[in-house]
């Protein structure tokens, strides 16, 4: 047994370990009283002392014969002083909980709890053998060094059974919260066990705990800043340790442009299956929780892969691509992502490298205005979120609203009935009919991120989750899917064999490419994927099925409307230079884009051919507008459907975003008087605020990852703030001397700088909402943590100490409020008697009969 700062573990032959930081009974560590205990004593009339092989803080470790049990254990001897105290009784009662709840090879056994004779004690299975730190030496990750003289056998197999024995507490619930190589034993038969439980968190022991505990070079980002321990930063330390068994070194990673960490392989790693689990470690041990596999349990799926040689696929998923209400009204400029980054896929065909990346190509020809030879459908009083041909084109099956509804229209009648869907199926995303009407798939969103399931019947009942990720859609082999895996990879999965494909990344050098959609063609032999770039363009790549080699790729204008085959080529929408959407067609091997269709004055949100001659089409508007909210309720400020994200200063300036024609999006200024005035030219400026005064304001400009600082009188900006994941929503303190932002791009984070040294930035840790940072003091602010069409999560951190204050709020999103504030913030603003600027939307869509033959092709396939 060996010695541990915050407790005592299970060792031969240890020297001291890592520091381990706990936030109870630190007084009482620094101080040791050698228990009187020694060799030939007798505890409890039935442990026969053997040797001291341990001191720790908080107590020694013996060795001692079990004279009842006839067998050799190791006895954890709790020192007098703290034996009184409730922290270390308790431990050791979880440690008995743990240690007797699970029974695995590969978790160490606690037999019995015991007061006799002074002496509080733990009796555990002993070990002889070290603890695998003997066989990892410290290391910090330097580069060079040569990785482990044992056998890769040996550490496989060292691997496994760690994983296995995490695993196992993981199956039962069980977050153990201090995993290192001193908490792993090695047995007198060689075997591996997790032990050392007086930290964890057992199924019985309620919510995990904000003090911060454990060893710091394996704990998880997140729990540094306060949050509490999970599964998931249970596979931080995981990845860390694994780590150190194949490689001899802990992770190391470098910071690519500004704030944005890569895992770096160790130089010596060159085979395929050491490539393949060092990327496993390296996302293991990603900074954003739900970048890293669920639990062990899946660790140990990826693990026998990785072993294999295979390129391990994250299933793990954040989410899928989405955009926000800020997104959609400038372009989707502003890409939530639900989804973090996983290992980088290199595409594998020389076509693809070979063809024109860089060059976006403008859709040539005139565009026929189609919208005047339809005819309407059925109007939709809300926003418009799925559509799809259901009953062999008979009916169009839509989810609309908030909250959402589910709908079949009848395209010859227009008569509307409700789906036969059970409510779980369409909450988030959409879900897909298969090709023979039988089964369906959906997505649905938790705590976990977000799951592809299955359901058998078409209603969606008795379904089983199949992978984690978002936007299925079927082959039409009703055997195989393809979905969305991130925000950058699109996958294929084969229901029948449970083989997982990732598609290759586009190639070019035109950016961190996001994947924004995808669409299947009717004989089910190729596939497009849609990428949003920084350049707020899209490239369309086009893999041939099965076997996912890349056809061919062309470069677009932006596009975030449907995406459907059409014979040899793929259409696409994007906005109208004039105002509305346009339907165009790429064709990916003659490299050319040309003009199909023109819908003025609205977006294109769907395209369905319900039959060779007649096709339904998903018409959308949505206006975005200033309201103010005081003490006399709400009202508006401007009427123009383009305007959003406004302030008012203390001088009674409003400043506020507003899109212009083409697309672009601009910063205005309206005095108290009325008059307005443009002060930026664009293309993309976005979230403006006033500094305290009001002197001075701050806003984003996305193309070029900046927030700029104006005079108010005079206009003189400046580039202030330059960070590559691309800031967004600015917010500064009541004092005026630190700004807070959330980035957009990248995985989302919120950062601080101070206005005197605004080149540098403190990283504060994920969240997953895209609001503006509201300050209730100059050190506390709130900002969103996640959000959703009904909800935003709300939590406090206080930016000098860099973490969480531990208090959370849950607020309602109603009336289409972009961004409903916790109370505390509202509160403070009552308090002042300020009005708050709010970005209202209402959303109308409506469903447009068009007759012509064969207008749009018939090979369509997807939502």
């Amino acid at each position: 047994m060996r010695p541990s700062e915050h407790g005592i573990g299970v060792g031969v032959g240890e020297g001291v370990p890592d520091c381990s930081v706990t936030g109870v009974g630190l007084p009482n560590l620094l101080s040791f009283g050698v228990c009187e205990l020694a060799r030939g004593d007798v505890l409890a009339g039935r442990f026969q002392i053997e040797a001291v092989i341990g001191n720790g803080g908080s107590g020694r470790v013996l060795r001692a014969f079990d004279r009842e049990s006839r067998m050799l254990v190791a006895l954890k001897i709790l020192r007098q002083e703290l034996a009184g105290e409730a922290v270390w009784a308790e431990r050791f009662s979880r440690e008995l909980r743990v240690g007797r709840a699970i029974s695995h090879p590969n978790v160490c056994r606690v037999f019995d709890i015991g007061d006799a004779d002074g002496h509080k004690f733990l009796s555990l299975e002993l070990a002889t053998r070290g603890s695998l730190r003997s066989d990892v030496p410290k290391n910090d990750g330097r580069p060079g060094l040569p990785l482990p003289s044992r056998a890769w056998q040996e550490r496989a197999a060292d691997a496994r059974a760690i994983v296995e024995g995490v695993s196992a507490l993981h199956t039962a619930g069980i977050v153990h919260r201090d995993l290192k190589p001193e908490n792993i034993l090695r047995m007198e038969d060689g075997r591996l066990v997790v032990t050392d439980f007086g930290l964890a968190t057992d199924p019985g022991s309620g919510p995990g705990t904000t003090i911060m505990v454990g060893t710091p070079s394996y704990m998880a980002p997140e729990v540094v800043m306060g949050d509490p321990a999970t599964a998931r930063s249970d596979v931080w330390g995981l990845g860390v340790v694994l780590h150190e068994v194949f490689f001899g070194v802990r992770p190391r990673w470098k910071v690519v442009g500004r704030g944005y960490r890569r895992y770096l392989r160790p130089e010596d790693v060159k085979t395929a299956v050491e490539c393949a689990v060092a990327d496993l470690c390296g996302r293991c041990a990603d900074d954003a929780p739900d970048l890293r596999p669920a639990s062990a349990i899946e660790v140990l799926r990826e693990l026998e892969r990785a072993l294999l040689g295979k390129k391990v696929v994250a299933r793990h998923v954040r989410r899928r691509m989405v955009w926000s209400a800020t997104a959609v009204a400038t372009m989707a400029a502003l890409i939530v992502v639900k989804a973090r980054f996983t290992n980088q896929a290199e595409a594998s065909s020389a076509q693809v490298a070979a063809a024109v990346a860089g060059q976006v190509l403008q859709p040539t020809g005139t565009a026929a205005d189609w919208s005047k030879g339809s005819t309407k459908l059925a109007s939709l009083g809300g926003n418009l979120h799925c559509y799809a041909a259901v009953e062999g084109g008979a009916k169009v099956r839509v989810i609309w609203g908030t909250p959402r509804k589910a709908e079949d229209i009848d395209v010859t009648t227009g008569g509307r009935a409700p789906a036969d869907l059970l409510p779980e199926t369409y909450l988030d995303g959409c879900p897909a009919l298969s090709p023979d009407g039988k089964s369906l798939l959906f997505e649905k969103g938790s705590e976990t991120g977000s799951h592809v399931f299955l359901s058998r019947s078409p209603n969606g009942a008795a379904a089983k989750q199949l992978v984690r990720g978002s936007e299925p859609q079927w082959l039409p082999n009703g055997q195989e899917i393809v979905f969305a895996v991130d925000a950058r990879h699109a996958a294929m999965f084969s229901i029948p064999t449970g083989d997982l494909s990732l598609l290759s990344e586009p190639k070019g050098g035109i950016g961190k490419d996001m994947f924004a959609g995808l669409a299947v063609d009717s004989t089910g032999t190729r596939l497009a994927v849609r990428y949003a770039t920084l350049a707020l363009d899209s490239l369309i790549v086009v893999y041939a099925l099965p076997g996912l080699e890349p056809l061919g790729q062309v470069h677009v204008p932006f596009s975030n409307g449907p995406l459907r085959f059409s014979d040899d080529t793929v259409q696409f929408s994007y906005e109208s230079s004039t105002g509305g959407t346009q339907l165009a067609s790429a064709d990916w091997r003659s490299i050319s884009v040309r003009n199909i269709a023109a819908f003025p004055g609205a977006k294109l949100d769907g395209v369905v051919a319900v039959n060779p001659d007649q096709t339904v089409f998903a018409m959308a508007r949505r206006r975005y507008d200033l309201w103010s909210k005081g003490v006399n309720g709400f009202s508006r400020i401007t009427d123009d459907g383009d305007s959003l994200h406004g302030a008012y200063s203390s001088r009674g300036d409003l400043i506020f975003q507003r899109r212009l024609v083409g697309g672009k999006r601009a910063i205005f200024v309206r005095k108290p008087n009325g008059n307005e005035k443009q002060v930026t030219s664009g293309p993309l400026d976005l979230t403006p605020t006033f500094l305290p005064g009001g002197d001075a304001w701050l806003y984003v400009a996305f193309d070029r990852a900046e927030i700029v600082k104006c005079e108010t009188e005079g206009l003189n900006c400046r580039p202030l703030h330059r960070d590559a994941s691309v800031p967004g929503f600015p917010s500064v303190n009541p004092s005026g001397t630190t700004v807070a932002y959330v980035t957009l791009m990248t995985a989302q984070r919120v950062r601080t700088f101070s206005l005197a040294r605004p080149d540098e930035y403190r990283d504060l840790g994920p969240v997953g909402g895209t609001c503006t940072p509201y300050w209730t003091t100059n050190k506390l602010f709130w900002v969103a943590e996640t959000t959703s069409e009904s909800a935003a999560n709300w939590v406090e951190i206080d930016s000098e100490a860099g973490r969480k204050t531990g208090r959370i709020q849950s607020v309602a999103v109603q009336s289409q409020e972009e961004c409903a504030l916790p109370e505390k913030v509202l509160a403070l603003s009552e308090k002042k008697g300020e009005s708050r600027v709010l970005t209202l939307a209402e959303d109308s869509a409506a469903l447009l009969n068009f007759s012509s033959p064969r207008a749009l092709g018939q090979n369509i396939a997807g939502r």
